[in-house]
């Protein structure tokens, strides 16, 4: 699409893009995410608020619970990751930058994931570990001593 827009026709460039937010991974819907009513309210009754975000330069109106300043706070990290990006290559593409941005971000999730995964299975073997020692030395003790310590 051009430059600083999302490709929907009839959409100004500085035009905010309306999306929902839910707190479970891959709930980022723009399509779904319609007005309740024909004067274009996004607030809902139920609890669901609307947060503006800006994310390089971009207004996003985000539908959801985010009371927390959760959404905001991954705005400012894309934001962040976008800007980080835009400094080191030549582009000024908007969408080429923030493809970069995720693919990055990808890699860092992936990276914590796959040190996650090695810190569970260290954790699963010093607990085994664990268990056979505390069997050994209770396998070890007199019947009736064990008891005794308390």
């Amino acid at each position: 699409g051009p430059a600083g827009g999302s490709g929907h026709a009839g959409r100004l460039p500085n035009d905010p893009v309306h999306l929902c937010y839910s707190p479970r991974p891959s709930l980022w819907v723009q399509t779904t995410c319609r007005p309740i009513d024909s004067a274009g309210d996004l607030t809902l009754s139920t609890g669901i608020d609307t947060t503006e975000v800006r994310i390089f330069g971009a207004a996003y109106n985000v539908r959801g619970s985010d009371g927390s300043g959760h959404v905001q706070a991954l705005a400012d990290l894309v934001d962040g990751k976008m800007r980080e990006i835009a400094k080191q290559v030549r582009t000024q593409d908007t969408a080429r930058i923030a493809i970069l941005a995720a693919l990055n971000l990808a890699d860092e999730l992936f990276e914590l994931q796959r040190r996650q995964e090695g810190e569970r299975v260290e954790v699963r073997e010093r607990v085994s570990e664990m268990v056979k020692e505390l069997g050994a030395a209770l396998a070890e003790q007199p019947a009736g001593t064990a008891a005794d310590a308390f």
